[in-house]
């Protein structure tokens, strides 16, 4: 079982019912492994409240799960609640995440404070109306395959796959649609150990 904090702006404007459908999907998917399962909407998402959250933790290992906006240097909802230079927190974690930009410099600095895996994009990464589920099967296929037992390099390799026929399965139905998987694909990037599997993050 994994301790896991899920995040997600289910009440963003544009895109709150995208990033609710990966939560519910990613809670469906888990076969039941995410334990003492901690969600934080869009009502919390603040620093104060994720930086208590996991304090609370004790020093645990744990899955920490994105769904939000982003840039370069922050994850994004009511105010900046993960930002650069502020991310020791995540020492300890296991990091994954939809959210545009943040493979960069927040990112990259979630790493060099101790994380051991951070999966995420380094570009715009969004979704077509009308297209969600496959959206969803895409953007979640990576952490299914971590919860199946693959390594992150096995799970990260099948993701561009996944992405890859979901592409071609549209192209010719739907450029625009498929061009927007695309640039998410492109934009995928993970940072740190590429032979991590969750089981070494099981909870005591």
């Amino acid at each position: 079982m994994i301790r896991t904090i899920l995040i997600f702006d289910d009440k963003d404007p544009d895109m709150g019912a995208y990033f609710a459908g990966c939560a519910h999907n990613v809670k469906v998917q888990s076969n039941g492994l995410m334990a003492e399962l901690i969600e934080i909407r869009s009502q919390n998402l603040t620093a104060a409240y994720l930086n208590s959250t996991i304090e609370n933790l004790n020093g645990s290992k744990f899955l920490c799960i994105v769904y939000s906006h982003g840039s370069k240097k922050s994850f994004l909802a009511n105010e900046a609640f993960i930002v650069e230079g502020d991310t020791e927190r995540f020492s300890n974690s296991i990091f994954y995440t939809f959210s545009c930009h943040t493979g960069n410099d927040v990112g990259a600095d979630i790493i060099r404070k101790g994380c051991s895996l951070f999966w995420g994009y380094t570009s715009k990464a969004s979704f077509v109306v009308g297209y969600l589920s496959i959206f969803v099967d895409c953007a979640n296929f990576g952490i299914i395959k971590l919860f199946q037992g693959e390594t992150s390099g096995n799970a990260y390799v099948a993701m561009k796959e996944y992405y890859n026929n979901q592409i071609d399965a549209l192209y010719k139905s739907d450029y625009f649609a498929a061009s927007i998987l695309m640039e998410n694909r492109d934009g995928m990037i993970l940072r740190g150990r590429w032979d991590i599997r969750l089981s070494d993050f099981l909870a005591a």
